[in-house]
């Protein structure tokens, strides 16, 4: 006690501790005194939607730090997701007293925090419903969604009528006035070279919501190389489609035969439905084009069409394992990696040269803040 405050009068020391500071006060104090401790790792977790997601080792506490941030298909969000726990939320005013639980592939950890707040509520027969003095909103409506600068929303009905789309998931990456990667996920999803965005379709063109470098609108050729992007003011940029070291693009030649890939809501069937269709593997269909991806926590991650893998390293070549389901076997900067997926957003993979394991999950990153390349392009 008398150390903390103590550190909090000295004015470098209350600086670099931080908020943190009476718990240095505490360890430091005990250093002095020579009192020794037994680290026990099951003690507590603190868990997010990143890391601990599990609960792993049966730990006996949860210290309730982090907020648990989920898409509503249960992608761990880096910002605030769809489906939003946390204590931040309400500073000032209740938790609505029924909580929306988690997404079905969100980890153990949210479930066990949604357990909890709601066992606690229940507790309590005059908890204050919501818009009594409690909040209006629960796990859910954290997030606004900008629907009419989005375009039509990418619904799975939408992704399958729709040749563009289908065509966009499945290439890549692309440049964008020099910066790379552009990567387009189903879903709505894409990674941007300055954060995650969300895209929709918009009488022909690629509506992409990039929240404060605002939103464009993207044109593509009709071989689907490059692409002209409008800012809703105005500004216009160019962008292309980025070959890989071998010269290929992940285009199949029925994509690039010069025929128009434009929204034709399906009328013809999609030109390029072929990409998903019985050719594959289900574990080639499920990937294609899913994401974003990421291996140890680095984003992004794509699986493209004619077995293209990006990976933050450097291109690589990916297809479905010839005995296992779920499992594939992907090949990027010299090593060869068998990597099985759980049925949900997480995976495990196996180096073949030593056995060494790793895993990976999808994760949305941050939006963008500043896109400085488009910014520079248009003040010329």
């Amino acid at each position: 006690h008398a150390l903390s405050f103590k550190l909090k009068r000295d004015a470098e020391a209350d600086r670099v501790f931080g908020w943190v500071l009476e718990m240095w006060g505490y360890t430091l104090a005990a250093a002095r005194l020579g009192i020794k401790h037994t680290v026990w790792n099951e003690f507590q977790a603190e868990p997010s939607a990143l890391w601990h997601t599990q609960l792993e080792g049966g730990p006996y506490m949860y210290h309730y730090t982090f907020g648990l941030e989920y898409t509503l298909d249960g992608i761990p969000v880096t910002s605030v997701g769809d489906w939003s726990l946390d204590k931040r939320h309400f500073t000032g005013s209740y938790p609505a007293a029924e909580l929306e639980p988690p997404p079905r592939c969100a980890g153990t950890a949210a479930k066990t925090l949604h357990a909890k707040f709601t066992e606690a509520m229940a507790s309590f027969p005059d908890w204050p419903s919501s818009g009594a003095g409690g909040s209006r909103r629960g796990t859910l409506g954290w997030v606004a969604h900008d629907s009419a600068s989005a375009g039509k929303q990418l619904t799975d009905e939408l992704f399958r009528r729709s040749s563009l789309a289908q065509a966009l998931v499945a290439a890549g990456p692309w440049s964008w006035e020099g910066a790379q990667p552009l990567l387009f996920y189903r879903s709505g999803r894409a990674h941007t070279p300055w954060g995650s965005a969300t895209w929709g379709l918009a009488s022909g063109t690629v509506t992409l919501n990039m929240g404060k470098c605002q939103v464009w609108q993207l044109r593509f050729s009709s071989a689907l190389r490059e692409f002209t992007a409008t800012k809703l003011r105005g500004d216009v940029t160019h962008g292309k489609l980025v070959q890989f070291a071998d010269g290929s693009t992940g285009l199949a030649a029925e994509d690039t035969d010069g025929s128009p890939l434009v929204e034709n809501g399906g009328k013809d069937g999609g030109q390029i439905g072929a990409s998903f269709g019985a050719d594959l593997s289900p574990i080639e269909r499920r990937l294609l084009g899913s994401g974003p991806w990421a291996w140890l926590g680095v984003t992004p991650m794509g699986f493209l069409r004619a077995q293209r893998l990006y990976t933050p390293w450097g291109p690589g070549v990916w297809r479905a394992h010839p005995h296992k389901p779920s499992t594939i076997v992907a090949e990027f900067v010299g090593e060869k990696h068998v990597v099985e997926f759980d049925e949900c957003w997480s995976f495990t993979s196996t180096r073949v040269r030593d056995g060494e394991m790793a895993t990976g999950t999808a994760k949305i990153e941050p939006p963008a803040q500043t896109c400085a390349e488009l910014e520079m392009r248009s003040t010329l």
